[in-house]
């Protein structure tokens, strides 16, 4: 059973920054591997990985601090939820909780809602007839604490499933096309203003995005052909006003290994690009994520000659130029990134079996003993399709209330491999001082904090259901809680730099 941590006293949390370094590359485990990372609002870690590279494996999720200490953890047994990488997601809501989504054995899609403390909230198992994996996950838009998932079923053909932050079902939609010759699988999902671009392949060789309101309203979309090619698009994530799409090809494809494609807010392609390593090479795996200018893609993962896999990172500009590119001496791949300010940081496995942390600069330099890659990029040109993009509500997935079991036991120890060991810094952030008396409340309760500008505060349950909001809060301000049943809050307070959770109770 999952270890809870007691909470007898009003917990804060304050944020740290990464002190700018040369580079960091260091393991947390002697066995394992890492898939995913993610920077919180806190300027805190949250990582998704397993306790063993091969055989049996047991998903772990972590939160870190600024410095790579951990602060909570939990494992879950193998025969629960399965370790794959690629149709695991890991995201933070908008009020600062923690969605991870993960298939199951039975071949459904398992979330757990786990709160910034690291208390389990909930767990649901969604499921269609026949079985269902969640092919993309996204958060809601800003104001709402629930997410959007999207499949590829045979069962359901590009699916897409809205869920509030209780995990209830608020509305599903499949998204058909005209000129579909079998199953269109959803492969990313973005925010998009209050609503989402969905993007979607199919027939092996094409791909749609499709825009769609906070309802599942269908409002455009356009989709495109590779005449020469078979191709896959993996993943979205949004870049400018628009989205970056980053897939691969069939591997007897000429050598040519992954593209990248950019698309404006009319869904318009802009840039499409082919990313090639010289014969008898192939890039494999990896992530990409917008730098801390805003204005460059980053991208990682692993190169592999037949013989041994080096780990990479790739800059590309708006234009899908390379910017600059960097290749390890070390062995293994990095499977996950995030980036912001001047500072990449990347997770994957080191040799192929230890689960390593990368911390460059956003240059690439100090990559671990960096070596030249030999990265060429080409710009082909993709057709415009003419079939038509159609949807229509279904009542096909259902969701349940899963068991699935945890402990927090697991320990970890950092060893260095080059560089210098992380340190984290305080921050000159706004939010100062902040406190909620009296706590616990009963008719009405003021926060005060040390900032004269006014920030946003939402009190939510601990579904993460808000029940207060109020964007423009100054402190000392009384807040009235006759309409809130009794029971355990949480108010989160945002200035532009930071997020800060402090519980309550309600008498």
């Amino acid at each position: 059973m999952r270890i809870f941590k007691l909470i007898l006293l009003v917990s804060c949390f304050t944020t740290n920054i990464v002190q700018a370094q040369s580079n960091s590359y260091f393991s947390i485990k002697d066995d394992g591997h890492m898939y995913q990372i993610i920077r919180t609002s806190t300027n805190h870690y949250v990582t998704l990985g397993t306790n063993s590279s091969q055989g049996v494996t047991k998903l772990q999720l972590a939160k870190w601090d600024a410095s790579f200490n951990e602060q909570w953890n939990y494992e879950f047994p193998s025969a629960d939820i399965s370790a794959i990488d690629q149709i695991s997601y890991l995201k933070e809501s908008r009020f600062g909780s923690y969605y991870l989504c993960v298939p199951a054995p039975t071949g459904n899609a398992i979330v757990f809602k786990i709160s910034p403390t690291g208390d389990l909230i909930w767990q649901k198992e969604y499921g269609v007839s026949g079985f269902v994996i969640a092919n993309a996950f996204q958060i809601a838009p800003e104001g709402d604490d629930g997410f959007i998932f999207g499949t590829g079923s045979c069962s359901v053909s590009n699916g897409i499933v809205k869920c509030d932050g209780a995990g209830n079902i608020e509305w599903q939609k499949v998204f058909n096309r005209s000129d579909a010759g079998g199953v269109i699988t959803c492969s990313g999902i973005v925010n998009h203003g209050s609503g989402y671009i969905i993007t979607s392949k199919f027939n092996g060789d094409s791909f749609v995005n499709q825009k769609i309101d906070a309802s599942g309203n269908l409002l455009s979309y356009k989709a495109y052909k590779n005449n020469s090619k078979t191709m896959s698009a993996h993943k979205s994530i949004a870049y400018g006003d628009g989205i970056a799409i980053l897939g691969d090809y069939n591997s007897s494809n000429n050598n040519i290994d992954r593209f990248i494609c950019f698309v404006d807010s009319n869904l318009t392609l802009t840039v499409y690009n082919d990313l090639v390593v010289a014969a008898g090479s192939t890039l494999m795996n990896g992530d990409y994520c917008v730098d801390g200018t805003g204005q460059n893609i980053l991208l990682t993962g692993q190169k592999y000659n037949g013989t041994n896999s080096r780990s990479f990172i790739l800059s590309l500009s708006s234009s899908g130029n390379i910017n600059w590119k960097a290749k390890s001496s070390n062995p293994g791949g990095l499977a996950g990134m995030t980036a912001w300010s001047d500072r990449v940081i990347s997770v994957g496995s080191g040799d192929g079996s230890v689960p390593v942390i990368s911390i460059t600069d956003n240059t690439g330099a100090g990559f671990c003993d960096s070596l030249t890659l030999d990265v060429n990029n080409y710009h082909p040109t993709l057709a415009l399709l003419t079939g038509t993009t159609y949807s229509y509500d279904i009542t096909s997935f259902w969701g349940s209330t899963a068991t699935i079991t945890s402990t927090n036991d697991i320990e970890y120890t950092r060893t260095m491999i080059c560089g210098s060991a992380p340190v984290g810094i305080e921050s000159n952030d706004e939010i100062q001082q902040l406190s909620i008396y009296p706590n616990p409340a009963s008719d009405a309760m003021v926060v005060e904090f040390g900032s004269e500008n006014s920030l946003s505060l939402i009190v939510t349950d601990l579904s993460g259901k808000a029940i207060i909001n109020r964007p423009n809060f100054v402190s000392g301000t009384r807040i009235d809680l006759t309409d809130l049943k009794s029971g355990l809050y949480i108010i989160h307070l945002k200035s532009e730099t930071q997020l800060i959770f402090q519980k309550f109770i309600k008498q």
